[in-house]
């Protein structure tokens, strides 16, 4: 198995090839999605909803150099960066010389992914290079998949009508940080809102019967999206079946999701797979997915998309109908693909696809 050491070596040379594409010295990253990337998994968020990470990289044709203030630095020393290789550059927390140190060690010519000062532009370039997922991520995608799919479902077992969405959210997020992850996403719907929004941020709406829990969970920098359905008491025969529709909608999405392919294509499979439910329409109004990794989406599949479908390339596609919607998180190994996010003891319904049947998560009754 490749260490961290190695990875990180390989994830050097891959920034490297940016410094050619654009004749550059040095590529400087501070974005925490693009840091937990080049540093195989470091945690380098503090607020979570800020997109600077703790740290800065420069990357020059012979050396990597993590800049950082002298708060961050032990904790970054001893838990994130030991044994990578990286040049460490620390300095007092009231005197930031990041911006020095990046013309020191940068030179006049540098890209960057946030605006570093006098830097190109080059986050579609870095973007680019994350893919194909290097062995050590596709196992520590799986690791987060399996713990996404199970925090997701052990936490809607314990939901009981009566219940707040947030309540319920409450019981999915504990679940997720309880596996060492954090809810980059978290949504909750019950009844009526669930047919109202596609985005439902959780109010305190009371439960009768039906919940929708939605979740993007983030660990490593990795993303790993996935939805699951409830109901209490009998299943209504209409959401049943709009249920099996979109989960054979999804079952085509998934089949078309192959490396050769377009975005645009995959997304004309949905559009034609919608039109076969009898729903021409409905996919305009919430997007398809698309490729994820150390972002939600890395890109959204739109009509005509261009973006090739790659082996080692992370995807999350959510077709819905109003009402439910079928989620989960896969790996593209070329012409098969691997389910990441499945949810141990959940019902699941089997749809065509490509290759054969595919199961897909049921809406789990109580």
């Amino acid at each position: 198995m490749m260490t961290a050491a190695q990875e990180f070596a390989v994830k050097c040379e891959r920034v490297r090839s940016i410094l050619d594409m654009h004749s550059l010295n040095a590529v400087v990253i501070q974005k925490a999605t693009n840091l937990a990337w080049l540093l195989a998994g470091a945690e380098c968020w503090i607020g979570r909803t800020v997109e600077r990470g703790s740290c800065s990289a420069v990357i020059t044709r012979d050396d990597c150099h993590v800049l950082m203030n002298a708060i961050e630095a032990p904790r970054l020393s001893a838990e994130e960066l030991a044994g990578l290789g990286a040049t460490v550059h620390e300095f007092a927390w009231h005197q930031d010389s990041t911006d020095d140190l990046i013309t020191t060690l940068g030179g006049a010519c540098i890209g960057s992914d946030a605006g570093a000062k006098g830097s190109q532009p080059i986050e579609g370039a870095l973007i680019a290079v994350q893919t194909p997922l290097t062995p050590p991520e596709v196992e520590r995608y799986r690791a987060l998949g399996r713990d996404a799919g199970e925090a997701l479902g052990v936490a809607l077992r314990q939901v009981e009508p009566g219940m707040t969405e947030h309540q319920i959210a409450s019981l999915i997020a504990r679940e997720v940080l309880a596996r060492g992850a954090q809810t980059a996403v978290l949504l909750v719907a019950v009844d009526d809102r669930a047919m109202r929004y596609r985005h439902p941020v959780p109010t305190d709406r009371v439960l009768a019967h039906y919940v929708m829990g939605v979740i993007v969970a983030r660990r490593g920098g990795l993303h790993a999206s996935a939805t699951r359905c409830a109901y209490f008491g009998e299943l209504p025969e209409e959401l049943a079946l709009k249920h099996q529709r979109v989960c054979a909608i999804d079952g085509l999405i998934l089949g078309a999701t192959r490396e050769g392919a377009t975005a645009g294509d995959v997304f004309a499979v949905a559009q034609e797979a919608y039109a076969e439910a009898g729903y021409p329409d409905e996919w305009q109004c919430h997007h398809q997915g698309g490729a994820t990794g150390y972002q939600s989406r890395t890109w959204r599949a739109t009509p005509g998309s261009r973006e090739a479908i790659r082996a080692g390339q992370a995807f999350a596609w959510n077709p819905s109908l109003q009402g439910t919607k079928s989620e989960d998180t896969i790996m593209c190994h070329g012409r098969e693909i691997e389910v990441l996010t499945a949810t141990p003891g959940w019902p699941t319904v089997a749809v065509p696809s490509a290759g054969g049947a595919l199961e897909r998560a049921a809406i789990l009754t109580a």
